[in-house]
């Protein structure tokens, strides 16, 4: 399937706020910053080159072939934006890569823009151009390892304003790899027993080791919970190819075979949020993390990813930990796209709705990005009450929001507060304020009317800055 002219003028808009992030990305990095202004330069030369088809997309852009090229260019850039963003965590790049391999990565990212770049100007006829404005702008660096960016000129709206509809998020030929059964067989040694992470009703999960020492999760699914789960799965692979955030689940493959199908994903070493808030729990320090990495995959989501995903299922069983405990938002077989022009959606019916659930949604079938938010504010006041500790079994999240807003009505805020969170883990007394906020947060995330909830963009100012000042929660959802 290719794109429409609609569509292709929606991702040439999407290529430049991305190019704009790239830049702005690169002047915050702590690490590898030549290569990293180095990228920044490379996307912005691309406004020459898009304005150019932008301006003539009605003729240009319903060819098929530059519909896909610039597809190419947009992923190509969401690469870029994710290797050049993870050099400002001078801390998580440490621990991962070494300084010559993050280099090799991010000129490779430098190289594949300028080849999907390539690739549109040949598809869209403005070679001479374009190649021009390509070859005239390498980049140059101080010895500071500093770079002059050329500024990107604003964008020029089209005459006709141009919505992104769900059934127009773009679709390309598959970057996932296609795995031989054979090469899932010989990774998970022909599906032992003992390498059985756990099962569902929609598919059985094992761990699994590829050739290059990779580690994976391959979800397995029979012919008939396929048939059932179908929808699901193709509507999360669909929204995967587009996303690349580390606080997002990365897709690595897919393979179909004797009637069952397979889904390869990268492999989280520690399992479920949810895991850890039933059983003894995590120190405070490492729950903020996850907290804020939470708060930052669904701003991603929402808005810094350009499609504006709304996911409708988080939840702690749908947030996934990495070995270092970095939180991967996983789940995107009930998501929904939001129009750019709305501000809400309806679905046709609610896929397992549960406590963390807003309830505009459940009744009345309609979602917005509030709808993510009041599930963050349920999460985390799980995370911080202890609820799920406490009360094993009980998934009547309400009575939570209940209890908590009593409590905060009447000043006992502090207990709120999870005693095993607080004093059984030794937390200082500015973690104990922060663990308040945290419910302050919450309740405001939880507000009835979503107008009243902060935007995730809100949620991560509050949760960056303890001091800043927080509006006073004014009636929860389930309260009087």
């Amino acid at each position: 399937m290719v794109l429409v002219a609609a569509g292709s003028v929606s991702v040439v808009k999407l290529i430049f706020s991305l190019a704009v992030a790239i830049n702005a990305a690169a002047s915050k990095a702590r690490r590898n910053r030549a290569d990293c202004l180095d990228v920044a330069t490379r996307a912005s030369t691309l406004d020459a080159a898009l304005s150019a088809l932008h301006d003539s997309a009605k003729a240009k852009a319903k060819h098929p072939a530059v519909a896909a090229a610039l597809e190419g260019l947009h992923l190509a850039l969401h690469r870029a934006l994710q290797a050049v963003t993870d050099c400002q965590d001078d801390g998580a790049v440490s621990r991962r890569f070494n300084a010559d391999r993050v280099s090799a990565e991010l000129r490779r990212a430098n190289q594949v823009i300028t080849e999907r770049m390539m690739d549109v100007i040949l598809v869209a006829g403005m070679h001479t151009n374009i190649v021009v404005v390509l070859d005239a702008h390498q980049s140059k660096h101080r010895g500071d390892g500093g770079s002059q960016l050329r500024p990107l000129p604003q964008i020029q709206e089209p005459c006709s304003p141009i919505s992104r509809k769900e059934e127009e998020l773009p679709t390309i030929s598959s970057g996932f790899n296609s795995f031989d059964f054979s090469e899932l067989e010989v990774a998970t040694s022909k599906f032992l027993e003992e390498n059985l992470i756990g099962k569902s009703d929609s598919c059985t999960v094992y761990k699994g080791a590829l050739p290059k020492g990779s580690e994976v999760a391959i979800k397995e699914y029979s012919k008939n919970q396929y048939k059932a789960w179908r929808n699901e799965c193709q509507n999360e692979e669909k929204l995967a190819e587009k996303l690349l955030h580390k606080n997002i689940i990365k897709l690595v493959g897919r393979c179909s075979s004797g009637g069952r199908y397979y889904q390869v994903y990268e492999y989280m070493h520690n399992r479920s949020l949810s895991d850890h808030l039933h059983g003894n729990g995590l120190q405070w320090p490492k729950l903020l993390n996850i907290i804020r990495g939470i708060a930052q995959g669904a701003d991603y989501l929402h808005e810094q990813c350009g499609l504006g995903i709304i996911h409708l299922h988080l939840k702690p069983s749908s947030i996934l930990l990495d070995y270092d405990y970095t939180p991967k938002i996983c789940y995107f077989g009930s998501s929904k796209v939001l129009p750019t022009s709305a501000k809400e959606g309806v679905v046709d019916f609610v896929v397992c709705p549960c406590g963390f659930t807003a309830s505009l949604y459940t009744n009345s079938l309609v979602f917005s990005a509030k709808s993510d938010v009041y599930s963050f504010g349920v999460l985390l006041l799980d995370v911080v009450t202890g609820w799920s500790r406490h009360r094993k079994g009980d998934d009547r999240k309400e009575l939570l929001i209940v209890f908590v807003w009593e409590f905060w009505q009447n000043g006992r805020e502090d207990d709120c507060v999870d005693p095993m969170l607080s004093r059984a883990t030794g937390a200082t007394a500015s973690q104990f304020q922060e663990m308040k906020r945290c419910v302050h947060i919450a309740l405001l995330c939880l507000e009835e009317d979503p107008v009243l909830r902060p935007d995730m963009a809100g949620i991560l100012r509050m949760l960056a800055d303890n001091n800043s000042p927080t509006p006073r929660p004014q009636h929860p959802a389930y309260t009087t």
